[in-house]
């Protein structure tokens, strides 16, 4: 089976902005033909929500646009 070449983006923000604070997540969920991914990346769950109910929002969003979210692990270094 072929492999399907998978279209992320990263998705950030200004955790001090407090108004209209998931336009760029909005806008990644409604995408266009153009500029569809199929994946969004985050650096930590926190970007999606300050509260309970913002991330259960935030992931419904994800999930009712049909993509896939990827959280990257945190790395733990050891600097001993």
């Amino acid at each position: 089976m072929p492999h399907k070449a998978t279209r992320a983006a990263s998705y950030t923000r200004d955790l001090s902005v407090t108004t209209d604070k998931f336009a760029e997540l909005d806008r990644l969920c409604r995408g266009t033909p153009r500029n569809k991914v199929d994946a969004i990346i985050v650096a930590a769950p926190q970007v999606l929500g300050d509260t309970y109910e913002e991330l259960i929002q935030n992931l419904n969003k994800v999930a009712q646009a049909d993509l896939a979210l990827i959280i990257v692990p945190q790395r733990t270094t050891n600097l001993n």
